[in-house]
């Protein structure tokens, strides 16, 4: 038995030498294509940062147009009613001074009637 542990022991310890070489040997393209998935991770990840960023900037464009869109109708929508207010205000101060017109013109003729 003797006789044969050695010869055996010898073709482990060359087998498991061989096999370190395979080992490694192997881990060269295998380091390799860690590198090119870690390449495009990163590159994936600045993709999508700069498409985030694009969103953000066009979402801040929409939403500056649509507050000066606002505020141009508002303003629109204030003037139009100030302009009316105005209008009626002038009506109602013509019906006012003709009021106070026809009570004058009332009191005149109560002074002017002689009293019975």
């Amino acid at each position: 038995m003797k006789k044969y542990l050695t010869p055996i022991l010898a073709v482990l310890a060359v087998a498991s030498i061989i096999g370190c070489f395979v080992i490694n040997g192997q881990k060269g393209p295998l380091n390799a294509k860690i590198a090119e998935l870690q390449t495009q991770l990163t590159e994936a990840k600045a993709a999508v940062e700069t498409a985030k960023s694009e969103a953000e900037g066009k979402v801040t464009e929409a939403v500056n147009a649509a507050k000066a869109e606002a505020e141009a109708k508002t303003t629109e929508a204030v003037n139009a009613a100030k302009e009316e207010a105005d209008a009626r205000i002038a009506e109602l101060q013509g019906q006012l001074d003709e009021a106070r017109a026809a009570l004058e013109a009332a009191k005149n003729t109560a002074a002017a009637a002689p009293e019975t």
